[in-house]
This record gives structure tokens, C-alpha cells and sequence, in this order.
């Protein structure tokens, strides 16, 4: 058994799968149901409307969309991780992504080229002294 402390209260607690206790993972559950049943009552609500009206703090109704555990409907937007732009799901704009994808495979092929320059060359200790 795995002992690990939340990391919403701080409190020990024998560790699963998730890495909150289960009193936190409850409390986690029951602010995501007030924050669905509010979202099927009411249209197009902004994050400060939903946070006023369910109790839920904007940062945990923000991490539901992040994880994609919510699913914005039009006006629900925050912003980009990365640049700050207004999104709707995901943690980054399709933008930011895309510089992403570039960098990744530049810094890729990069190191394709380094690690291929390596295998052609070898090393020896062994010095000829007799020329």
C-alpha cells in the first residue's frame, strides 16, 4: 500500500489512482455534477456567472475544461497556456500547437542529424606510435 499526502489538503492518505484523498476527490465530484446540472439549466453562461451560481472556484471549473472533462458551448472561452489567447478546449490555441509541432520537429530532426554523425565516426584509444 502507497502511502501519499493530497495534493488538494495535505492530508496522508493510501494512494490509487488518484492523487487526491477520497474526501477531496468527492468534493471534486460533487462541484463537477453542480457545474453540469447548472450548465443544462442555463444558455451561454460565462466562467464568473457558473463560479457565482454553483460555489465552484473559477480554477477548478477551469481545470474541468482543461481536461476536457467539460466541454465549452460558445461563449465559454479562458486562455491559452502558452500566449493568452481565448480558447474553448484544450490547454493551448490551435496557433501555439502549431508552433509547437514546428519546434518539436525541428529540435527532432536536429538530433536525428547528431545521432547520425555519431554512428558513422567510431573512436580509438589505440595510437599508431611507429610512424
Amino acid at each position: 500500500m502507497d502511502l501519499a499526502n493530497c495534493t488538494v489538503c495535505g492530508r496522508l492518505f493510501a494512494r490509487s489512482i488518484h492523487s487526491v484523498c477520497s474526501d477531496c476527490l468527492n468534493a471534486e465530484e460533487d462541484d463537477f455534477e453542480k457545474i453540469r446540472v447548472y450548465l443544462r439549466e442555463n444558455d451561454a453562461p460565462d466562467l464568473a456567472d457558473i463560479s457565482s451560481a454553483t460555489g465552484v472556484a473559477e480554477t477548478r471549473i477551469l481545470s474541468f475544461l482543461r481536461s476536457g472533462r467539460l466541454i465549452s458551448t460558445g461563449s465559454l472561452s479562458y486562455p491559452c497556456s502558452s500566449c493568452g489567447e481565448m480558447i474553448q478546449t484544450g490547454t493551448i490555441c490551435a496557433v501555439c500547437r502549431v508552433k509547437n509541432q514546428l519546434i518539436f520537429d525541428q529540435v527532432s530532426q536536429s538530433l536525428r542529424k547528431v545521432d547520425g554523425s555519431k554512428r558513422n565516426s567510431y573512436y580509438s584509444k589505440h595510437r599508431d606510435t611507429n610512424s
